[in-house]
């Protein structure tokens, strides 16, 4: 690498949100003239490894418009799960029968599936052959940021290889505990982790269906949700002290805990159950960032807002904010403006802020009513989902909210090209 290089945009993090940004800075299928490098911290053996490691993403009919557009979701859609139906029951560990209390056909109006189910593996892989067939992002790694400067016209990236690196503008997506937001000095507003998420992936003899399960138990949420074949993907929420004595169980256990938790309902349903894979845990910590942007400086997906997955939103609102974030600088671009200034980062700003911190909040508020055995709280909830679930507008509200599609919708999540 030269000791000096030049770029439009930087993104730094070549994960699940920084490499579709990059390519929706490109334009999608339409040349935005924008050029765009991705600094990596990982090596592309790490960043997009193929192996299993039990997570999967439930992608909003607004992603899959997204990634669809970006030529990602072409070599995913064979391995992707529409996801036909929710069910969210509340119940105590030691129920047997877990009634389900709300019902959702999670279809769109044009009977399109509102969301869609891929596991973390398949969407990286998917992502690494995008990136092998392009020839207009450069991607260097492994490297490390270690400072920046803005100035009136660029900003200069300094990394530990001794290189520099200048651009317009510089978009961090570097995950929750992003070295670049503390760079920038933006604070957050943190939630601690209480919890932590365990994943695997579970293989049955039945046909699911295309059906996601969700029962709020006192520990927090057990969701299922389905996976192309006989399998479903387990995201089971446990307190801290215990969940890494779960993921140490051996298979038999593990397995006969997860039978307690499914009920009797779901299990007559899938059939005889084994695991599929490795499991794995992790913290659940919830933040939103509490600005976004700075001048020539933006906050892109986990690094603005790092969300509990008690309703599978997290990359989804990731890949809200790429979209967002493209149009926003594609549409500066094209009208000759400044694409890192801050009047037109606010744009950005203005756009995401709200919505994120409205949901994580949301979410906060949510995951502490439901993760008690709480009798007046189990009584007002559990009143509340039945009347919800008879209710055709709060259904729709649920679908549309789950699909990615209500509020403010940047053209790309509408599958049109910017």
């Amino acid at each position: 690498m030269s000791q000096s290089d030049t770029s439009d945009i930087l993104v730094a993090g070549g994960g699940l949100t920084g490499l579709p940004l990059a390519l929706a800075l490109r334009g999608g299928s339409v040349d935005s003239g924008l050029r765009v490098t991705v600094l990596s911290k990982e090596g592309p053996e790490d960043r997009l490894a193929p192996e299993m490691d039990g997570r999967a993403f439930a992608l909003s009919a607004s992603s899959r418009n997204l990634l669809q557009l970006l030529g990602v979701w072409q070599h995913v859609a064979e391995q992707a799960q529409p996801m036909t139906a929710i069910d969210i029951s509340d119940s105590r560990l030691s129920d047997v029968m877990k009634p389900v209390l709300l019902h959702l056909d999670n279809e769109m109006e044009n009977g399109d599936p509102a969301a869609w189910v891929v596991e973390a593996h398949v969407l990286r892989a998917a992502l690494a052959r995008v990136y092998a067939e392009r020839d207009d992002i450069r991607v260097i790694s492994p490297v490390d940021v270690t400072g920046f400067t803005t100035a009136a016209a660029s900003v200069e990236v300094q990394l530990a290889d001794g290189g520099v690196h200048r651009a317009r503008l510089l978009a961090a997506s570097d995950g929750r505990a992003s070295g670049l937001r503390k760079l920038a000095g933006i604070k957050t507003i943190d939630w601690p982790a209480s919890q932590w998420g365990i994943v695997a992936t579970i293989a049955h003899t039945h046909p699911h269906n295309g059906r996601a399960v969700q029962h709020f138990l006192p520990a927090g949420p057990f969701a299922v949700l389905p996976l192309t074949g006989n399998r479903v993907s387990l995201v089971w929420t446990e307190q801290a002290d215990l969940a890494s004595k779960v993921v140490d169980m051996d298979d038999e256990e593990f397995l006969a805990q997860v039978r307690l938790r499914m009920g009797d309902e779901l299990l007559e349903q899938l059939g005889e159950l084994s695991l599929d894979g490795p499991r794995n845990a992790f913290p659940l910590t919830m933040l939103v960032a509490r600005d976004y942007v700075k001048e020539r400086f933006v906050l892109v997906g986990d690094a603005a807002h790092g969300m509990h997955w008690i309703a599978g939103q997290g990359l989804n609102y990731g890949l809200r904010d790429v979209a967002a974030l493209a149009e926003t600088v594609i549409d500066a671009h094209r009208l000759g403006l400044d694409i890192g200034s801050l009047s037109q980062l606010q744009r950005y700003e203005q756009w995401r802020r709200f919505d994120s911190f409205a949901f994580t909040a949301g979410m906060v508020a949510l995951n502490s009513l439901f993760s008690n055995d709480n009798m007046i709280l189990r009584t007002v909830r559990d009143f509340g989902l039945n009347i919800a679930g008879h209710l055709p507008f709060a259904k729709n509200m649920f679908i549309s909210e789950a699909a990615g599609l209500s509020g403010s919708v940047p053209r790309m999540l509408k599958g049109e090209p910017v």
